[in-house]
């Protein structure tokens, strides 16, 4: 009798989500589809359910993995199999779970969610003699028995193979997936805790009418499929995450350059990057001078398969800048005395390689190196009696090594956050 009272009494939170793949392949990309969204909303459970379990109490998760019906059984499996096991991997670096709660299910190909897919939308060519395709291939998985290729052909050729390009033009992509459900109890001395940690009113919604099997005890139902109340919040509607860096070069600043630099996150991997430094120290008395400006705009490609901004970054990049070195001898300017940047400066055109590893929740260090072309004009002169005396003109035609960074870089924006201290990219 105790049993079935707290189950008829407790408070069940349920929710969601779903990671899309790109075709044959198993890595999480945030950048994909709606992926950005769908990892936001686990990161929303780490820190409102996991992160306070003197709240909540985990009954259980439940991961499952998928493919699209095109190619092999054995691949499709394969990918399937793998797809769950990323997905579970990305929850688990993020908080522990006992074993015992995680329960695994690999599709292989998703005929059902194909069927369910196809069932709501009326614009399938064929669409009838496709679900009834699909009705016999679910009636032969269930029993036991794998795909017939009679009825995958059949499949391909209804309405002369129009259908089946439809449907892997508008369904395939949702099946390539992976879908991770958690399910907490809401302990009943906490309740009033509960609202206090959720940012909106928590509103219940009795879900009882629609179990499937309600001649089993309470105590031994499935909690996810027949809960007695399932609390639905708006803290759980994940926002969009926004992707910002702001960096600093430490090399630059150790030789009194302060400089900024910026990326900008534009999505399918790809950042713009910019920068800025000056420079300008001198002393009089020995006509010393320590001066460069200017700064560089680019393209950055995150080849990874981690949260944006971080990791691997190749990139392509053009720049200006100008300068006056002179140390008590000879110094050296780019550029025409007393012009503008523009006619003072030199133009930079480089390639770089770099890597971003996380130091804290919003600090990365990055380390980049360029190489590339840097032309323009320079001038020799030397100072003498208070002037600066010309001594020639040259053009600077250089090919090489041209940029070093050991960069301190603070992520800005919504869900622009590292999981682990010094990993869990």
């Amino acid at each position: 009798m105790l049993a079935i009272g707290l189950v008829a009494t407790a408070q069940t939170v349920s929710d969601s989500v779903v990671v899309t793949f790109r075709v044959g392949r198993t890595t999480i990309v945030p950048s994909w589809r709606g992926n950005a969204d769908s990892l936001q909303r686990i990161d929303n459970w780490v820190e409102h359910f996991f992160g306070h379990p003197e709240l909540y109490e985990l009954r259980s998760v439940h991961i499952a993995g998928s493919a699209s019906p095109e190619g092999s059984i054995d691949l499709n499996n394969r990918l399937s199999r793998l797809r769950a096991q990323n997905l579970a991997s990305y929850l688990m670096e993020r908080t522990a779970i006992p074993d015992s709660l995680v329960t695994h299910q690999f599709n292989g190909r998703d005929w059902q969610g194909l069927h369910d897919l196809v069932m709501n939308d009326d614009n399938v060519p064929g669409r009838d003699e496709v679900l009834t395709i699909l009705d016999l291939i679910l009636s032969d998985r269930q029993a036991g028995l794998s795909d017939s290729p009679q009825y995958i052909r059949a499949l391909r050729s209804v309405e002369g193979g129009r259908a089946y390009r439809y449907i892997a033009t508008h369904h395939f992509a949702a099946l390539r997936s992976s879908e991770i459900r958690v399910t907490f109890n809401v302990k009943p001395s906490n309740t009033a805790l509960v609202d206090n940690i959720l940012p909106t009113p928590v509103q219940e919604t009795d879900l009882s009418d629609n179990c499937d099997n309600k001649n089993v005890a309470p105590s031994e139902s499935n909690l996810i499929f027949c809960p007695a109340v399932t609390v639905a919040t708006d803290s759980l509607v994940a926002r969009s995450p926004r992707y910002f860096a702001l960096r600093t070069n430490l090399l630059y600043d150790l030789l009194a350059v302060p400089n900024v630099g910026a990326d900008i996150w534009i999505g399918r991997r790809l950042s713009v990057s910019a920068s800025w430094m000056y420079g300008w120290w001198h002393c009089d008395r020995h006509f010393r001078y320590w001066r460069i400006y200017g700064g560089d705009l680019g393209l950055r490609w995150w080849p990874g398969s981690g949260k944006p901004l971080g990791g691997h970054h190749l990139g392509l990049s053009a720049g200006l800048v100008t300068y006056d070195f002179e140390w008590g001898g000879r110094g050296y300017m780019g550029g025409i005395p007393g012009g503008s940047l523009w006619d003072r400066c030199h133009h930079t055109v480089m390639a770089e390689y770099g890597y971003s590893l996380p130091l804290a929740r919003r600090l990365n260090i990055d380390f980049t190196a360029g190489f590339g072309y840097m032309g323009g004009e320079y001038r020799e002169y030397l100072p003498i009696e208070g002037h600066y005396v010309w001594q020639s003109t040259k053009r600077r035609r250089y090919m090489g090594p041209l940029k070093a960074e050991i960069s301190l870089v603070w992520l800005i924006g919504r869900g622009n956050v590292n999981s682990q201290k010094g990993g869990g990219q």
